[in-house]
Order: structure tokens, then C-alpha cells, then sequence
């Protein structure tokens, strides 16, 4: 069947901000004038008065983007115009193994700062790896589906992450990806398909709040374990 182009609602218009992107995915405003642009594939763009200026940051060789995986978070601290940090949320490439075999996602962030041309570039010397240092300190990932989902600040500058159940569509009730689970990946205990939403000591399925500044679960989480660094102490 035919699908008809949509009009816009009145008091509406279509206004074209920044151009080049492929498959972008993820925007972060850091105020009216600028925006950064976080393509799928782990490119990250900045753009100033809808024009794109320039490339920030490059984690294609890193970012795993099969199916539904790749760069879907993406964040600028709300203290950017000082410190410079931006925030990442992407699946991992793992070397040497398949890209639609498991593998795991990663929080990180890189501080930036703008050039005398008026370029904002990453300064990768500066890079933090807050949350999927290893795979098994990381959100599983099991298969390309189902995956991850927004990075933001909440007013009291915690640092809020979505994650899917990171498994197959339909009643997936574990055990169908046993590579997902070998010594140093993901521990066997989440070997629980998609009821590992509903299991606090996995990072799937869960909106996680954290510390910006070391990726680390908050006391006032409410499934705080007195230990900042278990998972269900981040959910």
C-alpha cells in the first residue's frame, strides 16, 4: 500500500540541522547553537548553527554495530563548557570474533575542547572507561537485538543509562548462547535470556544510574548493596 508523505501539524516546520550523517542515531544538545551527532557506526559530529563542522570522535573500530548493536548513547556533561566531557554508550567489537556473536556494551567518556579554527575535538589521552572495562564488568550482550538504549544527566547531575534484555525477540529463557558465557565473559549466573531484566545482578533490561565521574552505583540507588561497585548497587 501506498504511504502518503506526512504533513505537518500548523505551527510547524521542517528545518534540515547539519547534513553527511549516516544512520545517525544519537543527539546530544549542548546548548541552541550546538550539537553533537552520534551515527550508529561510532562516529561522533559537531555541529554549530546547523552547519556540521567537524568529526570529534571515531570509535568505529571499536563499536560493534550488527543488527540492532552499535552507538546509541550520547551525553555532554552539564558542566561541558568547562570540563569538555562527553559521555558514550555503544556495543563493543570484540577482535576476532564474529560480529553477530556475543559481546557486551560499554559506558565511556572522552574530555574534548574546541581548536583555534573553532573545531571541538576528542583529546582520546583524556579517555575514561566507566562502565565495560572488561566484558564481564560490561552490559551483556548476548545477540544484535534488543540492546541499548538512551545516556542522560538528571538534574542532580547522576548520570542515567537504558539497556534492553540484550536477547533473542520472543520468550528467550536461556541457554541458547553458551559463548556468551565462557570464563571471563559474561558470569554463567545471567544465563537467563530475557528474564535477566528482572534479575538484579545483570545490567539488562534496566535503566542504571551511575556516578559521571567513575561510572559507580549511587547510595541512594534503590537496590544500593553497600558495595558502589556491584551491578545491582548501578540498576
Amino acid at each position: 500500500t501506498p504511504v502518503a508523505t506526512q504533513e505537518l501539524p500548523e505551527g510547524f516546520i521542517r528545518q534540515r540541522i547539519g547534513s553527511g550523517f549516516e544512520d545517525a542515531l544519537a543527539l546530544a544538545w549542548i546548548d541552541e547553537e550546538r550539537l553533537l551527532v552520534g551515527e550508529r557506526s561510532g562516529r561522533v559530529w559537531y555541529v554549530e548553527h546547523d552547519v556540521t563542522r567537524n568529526l570529534v570522535y571515531n570509535l568505529r573500530g571499536e563499536t560493534n554495530s550488527s543488527g540492532n548493536r552499535g552507538l546509541f548513547g550520547l551525553a555532554v556533561a552539564p558542566d561541558f563548557d568547562v570540563t569538555g566531557w562527553i559521555y558514550l554508550l555503544h556495543s563493543v567489537r570484540v577482535p576476532d570474533e564474529p560480529v553477530r556473536g556475543p559481546t557486551f556494551a560499554r559506558l565511556l567518556r572522552v574530555r574534548t575542547e574546541l581548536t583555534p579554527a573553532g573545531e571541538l575535538v576528542a583529546l582520546p589521552e583524556t579517555r575514561e572507561i566507566l562502565l565495560g572495562e572488561t566484558w564481564a564488568t560490561g552490559i551483556a550482550s548476548c545477540v544484535d537485538d534488543h540492546t541499548l538504549g538512551s545516556l542522560r544527566f538528571l538534574s542532580d547531575g547522576s548520570l542515567v543509562l537504558a539497556s534492553g534484555d540484550n536477547t533473542h525477540p520472543g520468550l528467550d529463557t536461556g541457554g541458547h548462547e553458551p559463548d556468551c558465557f565462557l570464563p571471563g565473559r559474561t558470569p554463567i549466573d545471567q544465563d537467563l535470556g530475557a528474564f535477566r531484566s528482572q534479575y538484579l545482578d545483570s545490567l539488562d533490561g534496566k535503566v542504571l544510574r551511575v556516578d559521571p565521574a567513575t561510572g559507580l552505583g549511587l547510595a541512594d540507588n534503590p537496590f544500593f548493596s553497600g558495595d558502589p561497585a556491584d551491578l545491582r548497587s548501578r540498576v
